[in-house]
């Protein structure tokens, strides 16, 4: 009888232990790469580089998905590009590749990275902040340093193309399913560059808040949220004064741009649920003129 209680105590020992192990290793394991490979730079269309990239990866994989995230990022901008690399990568299935290439630091010391965050999402970049709001937002499972030249384009490796002869090879390498662990060192995650990032608050009966993005309609991105309007009291069809430098303006608070007739101003918390601020039809950064991080005062 003794011995049955000793195995049955056993043998329960045994079955939890095999339960942890799996747990534990089901939450290490990362959801394998889908062979899409979102691609973001401030290069623009004009030149070469993004077709060379592109053949770069197709010569690697041609079943590659390489998906034009924006080539339109504001030249040396790594916080425009911060902002525009979360914004979309929040859409994407896990296992996709983020090649986000904003580097005005190219053939410098910089390290050339790859973050998979906790979302198993791969982040292939130079460590200059770009992966700042990714990070704080996915959180980060390993990060390498991107030093194995099995995984680079063949041949020299230039000082001013790191998007055509590191980035994009990697990135068409882990997409296709190569080894993440084999591409580099890893990295102490404490040690990566990120940017400053100003927080909104609420203080005097004022939302302070700061420009992170203006897009090509001139509409303006501030970090003011929902919880802000909420702590103000701010409801749908008030009227609020917001101040941007030494210009103010009377803006109806909506749920869109036409909200309010042609012409006239409207804000609202947007899709990516900041507030944003616009003319319907019009150009409200025209009258603001503002910069990334401008100091943007809202209140009743």
């Amino acid at each position: 009888m003794k011995n049955k209680k000793v195995f049955k105590f056993l043998n329960c020992l045994i079955l939890t232990a095999l339960f942890v192990l799996v747990l534990t290793f089901s939450s290490l394991a990362e959801t394998a790469p889908n062979g899409i490979v979102g691609f973001l730079t401030d290069w623009g269309e004009t030149d070469y580089f993004v077709g060379a990239c592109k053949g770069v990866m197709l010569t690697i994989e041609p079943d590659l998905k390489l998906v034009d995230i924006s080539h339109g990022v504001t030249p040396f901008e790594i916080q425009e590009g911060a902002n525009t690399l979360l914004y979309a990568a929040r859409e994407f299935p896990e296992g996709t590749v983020f090649l986000a290439i904003v580097d005005p630091g190219v053939g410098t010391e910089r390290k050339p990275l790859l973050v998979v965050t906790q979302n198993d999402k791969y982040f292939i970049a130079p460590d200059n902040g770009i992966l700042t709001l990714v990070i704080n937002e996915m959180g980060i499972k390993k990060v390498y340093e991107l030093k194995n030249n099995k995984y680079f384009r063949p041949g020299k490796i230039s000082k001013d193309f790191h998007g055509r002869d590191i980035f994009s090879p990697v990135a068409a390498h882990i997409a296709s399913g190569d080894s993440v662990s084999e591409v580099g060192p890893e990295l102490n995650p404490e040690d990566l560059v990120m940017l400053p990032i100003n927080k909104s608050k609420v203080e005097n009966k004022t939302a302070i808040g700061y420009v992170v993005y203006i897009n090509q309609y001139g509409n303006i991105i501030v970090n003011i949220t929902q919880d802000d309007f909420d702590a103000l009291g701010i409801k749908l069809g008030d009227d609020v004064n917001v101040k941007i430098g030494d210009k103010n303006q009377k803006i109806k608070v909506g749920t869109t741009y036409g909200d309010v007739p042609e012409g006239d101003w409207v804000c609202f918390i947007a899709c990516n649920d900041v507030l944003e601020i616009a003319i319907n039809w019009g150009n409200a950064n025209e009258f603001f003129q503002t910069e990334l991080n401008s100091i943007v005062e809202l209140k009743k």
